[in-house]
């Protein structure tokens, strides 16, 4: 039945001979709801490996046979993800408030995270007469349990971070881990970029950590971001690991256009939105102790990364994918191969 609108207080009367198995309003999506999930009774859920639609007013389940999991999700609004000894969720309430937990057995033992999110929004001034709002600051407070070789480790997380926007490419950030006995760790990070020519663009990133207290071995920091530190073993990398209280880590590259700004059509399943090229040389060190400063070999390696946006459904689902390849310049390390994929 279709309702005219001139009346708020209209109230719509159906007598059927059988009991009512659905009720849906607005099945076609012609007016603009913040919330389409109770517009059904009872509750549409939709699992993906047989349906070749999203439904905005479903919940939709995605199985995944590699990991034998399955992913529930609405939108952007909610997402609960359940493995053999593994679960994890992420709920949005509202605009700027995040709720993220997760759980997974490991050593029989409980590895646990929960963590609340704000986001605050600020007007940007971009010469336009209109008024644009956008995410600016994310500050992120939580707990974590984690299982290690010397038995549970808990520790409190604080994170600000500032976030890029249409008017400002870089972004930073600090952390702040605490353990009970009052040692923990400081981080800070940074990335920027400057624009050479029209879509060539310099871009650099510096992170800096140092330890306080008596810092367990699971919260010191490590080489990670380069990606040739390991070795190779049968034909795979095996990474390498050099811990320390103090961390320092840099990265200079310049990234390149691809392709013009039309958007490449990937076998009609998905949409090529952008793609670059970096080419890039990163150093990374680690050491304890101030006198240890320059007493042990940094690692330094020099790549190329291709970096692709990809979007499907009209939009609704956007991925990134990178695919690099980097060789080590200083320190022990392996040439290397490496992908990247993040929803």
């Amino acid at each position: 039945r279709t309702w005219d609108g001139e009346n708020l207080q209209d109230t719509l009367t159906f007598t059927t001979q059988e009991p009512v198995s659905r009720v849906t309003i607005d099945p076609d999506h012609l007016i603009p709801d913040r919330d389409r999930l109770n517009n059904n009774a009872p509750v549409k859920f939709v699992v993906a490996a047989k349906e070749n639609s999203f439904p905005l007013d479903a919940y939709l389940i995605r199985p995944d046979p590699v990991s034998q999991g399955v992913t529930i999700s609405y939108l952007d609004r909610m997402q609960i993800r359940i493995e053999q000894g593994m679960a994890a969720a992420r709920i949005a309430i509202g605009r700027s408030h995040y709720i993220s937990l997760s759980a997974k057995l490991k050593k029989n033992d409980l590895d646990a995270t929960a963590s609340y999110t704000y986001l605050s929004f600020s007007r940007l001034e971009t010469g336009s007469p209109g008024t644009f709002w956008a995410p600016t600051l994310s500050f992120t407070v939580g707990a974590r349990r984690m299982v290690t070789d010397n038995g549970p480790l808990s520790y409190l997380h604080l994170g600000l971070f500032a976030l890029p926007s249409i008017v400002r490419s870089g972004e930073s950030a600090i952390a702040l881990d605490v353990t009970p006995s009052g040692a923990g760790r400081v981080a800070v990070g940074a990335f920027d970029e400057l624009r050479v020519i029209p879509q060539v663009y310099l871009q650099g990133t510096v992170v800096l950590g140092t330890g306080f207290g008596d810092l367990p071995q699971p919260l010191m920091f490590d080489r990670t971001e380069i990606h040739t530190f390991g070795r190779a073993e049968n034909g795979l990398l095996k990474p390498l690991h050099a811990y320390g209280t103090q961390k320092l880590y840099g990265r200079l590259g310049i990234e390149l256009p691809l392709q013009d700004d039309s958007p490449y059509n990937l076998f009609n399943l998905a949409m090529i939105d952008h793609a670059v090229m970096r080419v890039f040389g990163a150093v990374g060190y680690t050491w304890n102790e101030e006198d240890e400063f320059g007493k042990t070999i940094p690692n330094a390696e020099a790549g190329v990364e291709v970096v692709v946006d990809v979007s499907a459904i009209g939009g609704l689902l956007s991925m990134k994918g990178l695919v690099g390849y980097a060789t080590p310049l200083l320190g022990e390390g392996v040439d290397v191969i490496y992908v990247g994929f993040s929803l």
